[in-house]
C-alpha cells in the first residue's frame, strides 16, 4: 500500500502539470473511472499513464474531491484514470 501511495502522490502531481487536453476518460460505464483493488490493480495500470484517487468513504475532502475527479475523467482524453479505496486495500 505503501508503493501505491507514493505514486498516488507523484501522479496527482503530474495531474496539475500536465495539460487538461492529455488526459483520457477510460474505465466504468458513466463514470469514467476504473475501481481498482488489490486483485487488479498491477493488471490494470500496466504500461498506461494512470491518475489514481486513493480515497476513503469517511475522508471528508474525498468526497469532496470525487465529483471534480468524477468530471475530469468523463471530459479528458490519453490517461487511465482509476480510484482505490485505501481502507479495503491491504
Amino acid at each position: 500500500m505503501k508503493q501505491w501511495m507514493i505514486s498516488g502522490l507523484v501522479v496527482l502531481g503530474l495531474l496539475a502539470v500536465l495539460p487538461v487536453a492529455t488526459f483520457a476518460a477510460a474505465g466504468n460505464q458513466g463514470t469514467g473511472y476504473l475501481l481498482l483493488d488489490d486483485n487488479n490493480f498491477d493488471s490494470k495500470t500496466a504500461g498506461k499513464l494512470v491518475i489514481v484517487d486513493f480515497y476513503a468513504d469517511w475522508c471528508g475532502p474525498c468526497q469532496a474531491f470525487a465529483p471534480t475527479f468524477a468530471t475530469v475523467a468523463q471530459q479528458v482524453s490519453g490517461v487511465l484514470f482509476a480510484k482505490v479505496d485505501t481502507d479495503a486495500a491491504t
